[in-house]
């Protein structure tokens, strides 16, 4: 008998797909929106599962600014002034960040899925998506990251 996957339930797909249709929406000819724009455009429910990192001049030392409620508890992280480096490649917001260079250096959303063993050795299925956002002289200065995850399947 062939095993099937768990799919990504439609809660995670929402986040992402809300995300970056606002980001779009947003952008008004401009590289990225603005980010007082698009953190105001954001109903306070999604805010929850996202997290900001402050880009600096190498993505690892880029550092958490906000973090949503549901994503802190999740990942268990609460402290905002981590580096990205010192983030667990083993947390919901670890596994969410590791496209930052791509998204830096692209100046574009990226989008993510998979699965990653957590910090207490459960088999979690996640989806994340990346977004820069601009100032007013149209530089990156903020990436929102916004993240959901299940547990996976028992293996067996």
């Amino acid at each position: 008998m062939e095993e099937i996957a768990p799919k990504i339930v439609a809660g995670e797909r929402r986040l992402t797909m809300l995300l970056m249709g606002r980001w779009q929406e947003l952008r008004d000819g401009r590289r990225a929106p603005l980010v007082r724009a698009f953190k105001t455009a954001i109903p306070p429910d999604l805010l929850a599962d996202c997290f900001t990192l402050l880009p600096a001049e190498t993505p690892d030392r880029s550092r958490l600014h906000d973090i949503g409620e549901r994503i802190a508890r999740v990942s268990g992280i609460t402290a905002t002034s981590l580096t990205r480096s010192e983030v667990p490649g083993n947390t919901l917001i670890g596994v969410a960040s590791k496209w930052l260079d791509r998204t830096l250096e692209l100046g574009a959303p990226v989008v993510d899925e998979g699965e990653f063993e957590d910090r207490h050795g459960a088999r979690i299925l996640y989806r994340a998506t990346l977004l820069p956002l601009a100032n007013e002289q149209d530089e990156i200065v903020q990436v929102l990251g916004g993240a959901r995850c299940k547990a996976g399947a028992e293996n067996s």
